[in-house]
């Protein structure tokens, strides 16, 4: 698929940058729930949001990025999550992981934005409440790894 920019549709307020978090999201769901390859995943998710306008190259470092940290991902975020990883949906896990990896990997994206980004993504995916879990466990990740952020 030629991953050319497309022309914003004029009634979708998110930025591109949002759209590419929300495209990441979808995209590691789908590898956690499925076989395919990250290139068929990544080709689908970039069909399935021609007219939207996604930051390509923010969306294709997240998800690829994400998924190649998985298992580091999983450790960091354990000590921080009152549940296991089996009673969460693989939605919430989705968001988690890719969240993660931008306050561990991503220190130019301010720690507010990614967390704003994480629970509005929540609200329009998971449960009605998930968003204050997911909210809990990254504001505990960024206070011990993006310390600096939070001193004055």
């Amino acid at each position: 698929m030629k991953k050319t920019p497309r022309k914003r549709n004029p009634s979708d307020s998110r930025t591109p940058r949002q759209l590419a978090r929300e495209c990441a999201v979808q995209a590691i769901y789908q590898w956690m729930l499925t076989n395919y390859s990250t290139n068929d995943i990544e080709n689908h998710i970039l069909e399935k949001n021609i007219n939207t306008n996604p930051d390509l190259n923010l969306f294709i470092l997240l998800f690829k990025n994400s998924i190649q940290n998985i298992e580091d991902l999983k450790k960091i975020i354990k000590p921080y999550s009152s549940r296991e990883d089996k009673e969460l949906s693989p939605i919430v896990l989705a968001i988690l992981y890719l969240a993660t990896y931008e306050i561990i990997y991503q220190s130019t994206t301010p720690v507010p934005v990614i967390l704003n980004e994480a629970v509005e993504i929540s609200k329009k995916y998971a449960s009605p409440e998930a968003y204050r879990y997911v909210n809990g466990v990254l504001q505990k990740i960024a206070d011990q790894y993006r310390i600096q952020e939070f001193v004055n």
